[in-house]
């Protein structure tokens, strides 16, 4: 009896033994499992990061390039149109009348565009001042109006006690920006 008794203890000791072998190693693959889901998983979040920075860049992107179209369409405002000549000599005409300076157009390049501007040189006379303040008017015009040259002489001789009523003789290189 005393056999058996060992014997039953041998074998419960046998099936434990491989009770937790086999929990020994099915927690190994278990854990190998896990370790490869977890590798997946943080391989698929890191993409799902960068697809969503991506995402976001391209709408701040698209957002940015919204409000861009949307001011380069009011540019459209500001560059002047073939076919307005009278409305462009009147426009200038206007600003010297203003100024009080008597002004005269020349050398104009209206039917024959390079690169996409409008040439011309504008001659004005009458007191310093007065001329400052046409130049300074033609660089608020409405439309983009780029001064190339510029050149101011005194008439007759320099009086320093004139001052800003001494009259001069102006004469400006424009270009006009033509939107075609």
């Amino acid at each position: 009896m005393h056999i058996k008794f060992k014997t039953k203890v041998i074998v419960v000791i046998i099936i434990f033994a491989t009770l937790n072998a086999i929990m020994a190693i099915g927690a190994i693959f278990m854990t190998n499992r896990i370790n490869t889901s977890s590798r997946e998983i943080n391989a698929t979040l890191k993409t799902l990061d960068r697809k969503i920075i991506t995402t976001e860049n391209l709408r701040e992107a698209l957002a940015l390039f919204k409000q861009t179209s949307e001011q380069v369409e009011k540019y459209n405002q500001y560059f002047y149109r073939p076919g307005n000549e009278i409305n462009l000599i009147t426009d200038l005409e206007d600003i010297a009348a203003k100024n009080k300076v008597t002004q005269n157009i020349a050398n104009t390049n209206f039917d024959n565009l390079v690169n996409s501007r409008i040439n011309f040189t504008v001659t004005a006379s009458g007191p310093l001042i007065n001329l400052f303040k046409y130049i300074a008017d033609l660089e608020n015009y409405k439309y983009f109006l780029s001064l190339e040259k510029i050149s101011l002489t005194p008439v007759g001789t320099i009086d320093a006690t004139a001052g800003a009523t001494m009259p001069a003789n102006l004469s400006l290189n424009l270009s006009l920006y033509v939107h075609q």
